[in-house]
């Protein structure tokens, strides 16, 4: 139910942890710790303290990877945000280094 608003905004991708419900056993704790590690995920959105859902093991796994740019207010059913970290994408062996800054023209 967190990620709806996200799916009928039209945000490219969203993984919604435990489906639409929140119950269901998908991405597994391995998984997500994966994709945070990975940069897979930038952000997330996880249920406040006073919705059920929010013992979910999936939720710990957010809160200590990622940082809290808006956490659930205590006893609230209102959702916190976090910001994941971002992994560089790898560099090929034919990408040439990028100048740090600008250039004089040659001449």
């Amino acid at each position: 139910a967190q990620a709806s608003q996200f799916v009928l905004a039209g945000v490219h991708y969203v993984e919604p942890v435990g489906g639409y419900t929140g119950l269901v056993d998908t991405p597994t704790l391995d998984r997500l710790r994966a994709e945070i590690a990975g940069g897979q995920i930038a952000y997330a959105v996880v249920p406040g303290q006073g919705d059920p859902r929010a013992a979910d093991p999936r939720v710990a796994v957010i809160e200590s990877m990622c940082r809290s740019v808006r956490p659930a207010l205590a006893g609230s059913a209102e959702a916190g945000i976090y910001v994941c970290p971002a992994v560089a994408p790898p560099r090929t062996a034919h990408a040439a280094p990028v100048p740090a800054g600008p250039t004089a023209p040659p001449g």
